[in-house]
This record gives structure tokens, sequence and C-alpha cells, in this order.
């Protein structure tokens, strides 16, 4: 199946599982782009107002790695308290290590309509690799 392309990031077939295949000219914007394709893979988020903002900070041994840890404890921020990440900006950035802020609303079923359930952010296939003239990642999710 041939799936469009938002900002930066598309959804990719996989076996029982989805994933993202994401885009950009540097890492911090395939990051943040990596983010708003796992949000919009949670909820619909137009409409969405943040009332609140939570800073995260995430190492990794790899830019791999490094993938991996963010979008986990960006889903977790969806799990852990169900909060709608509605938006993310990119404080710092470094060599195998990212802080930003997300922005979330509170979960109100009138309002969001739900994605796809994410169990899990997976290393399989995951890829983050550097392109002529721009970076690719691949990231594979269990649902």
């Amino acid at each position: 199946m041939n799936h469009p392309t938002y900002r930066g990031w598309r959804l990719m077939d996989h076996t029982a599982d989805t994933g993202l295949v994401i885009e950009s000219k540097d890492l911090p914007t395939l990051f943040a782009q990596a983010a708003e394709g796992l949000f919009e893979m949670i909820a619909e988020r137009r409409g969405s107002r943040a009332d609140q903002r939570t800073e995260v900070a995430v190492t990794g041994v790899d830019w791999p790695d490094l993938m991996f840890c963010w979008l986990r404890e960006l889903l977790g921020v969806w799990t852990g308290g169900e909060r709608i990440p509605v938006g993310v900006r990119i404080l710092q950035f470094a060599p195998y290590w990212i802080r930003a802020e997300v922005k979330t609303a509170t979960y109100d079923p009138a309002v969001h309509r739900l994605g796809e359930e994410i169990k899990a952010v997976t290393y399989h296939q995951l890829r983050v690799e550097e392109l002529d003239g721009g970076w690719r990642a691949q990231v594979i999710f269990d649902v």
C-alpha cells in the first residue's frame, strides 16, 4: 500500500506492526518529525490546545539508539498519563543527546479520535542514516 507523505514522515507497511520512515535535511529536524509522526499515529490532534508542557531529556549510545529512546520516552507521555502530545520543540541537541519541550493536552474522548494503539517502539529494522544532503530514519512500532 502506498501511504501519503506528511511533513517529513510517512507510514510504512510492516507485517503485524506499523512503522515510520522519516526524512529531513538535518538531525534535529529528523527527530522532531519522528515525534510528530508518532503523535499523529496516537491520535488526531486538530483543534487540540496544549495545556501542559513537559521537558524530556534522552541519551543513546548512537543515533538509532537515541531515536529508540526518544520515541519510547514520548510514547510514555501518552501511556503514562493519557496526555495527548500535540507538539514538540527541540531545546538542545548534541551527539546522542536530546532535550525537548513536549506540549500536551488532556485526553478528551469527545474531541480526540484515537489512532493506532502503539504498544512499544522496537529495535527491529531501526535505522538512522545519513544520505546525500540529509538524513533518513526508519522505526517499527509494536501495535
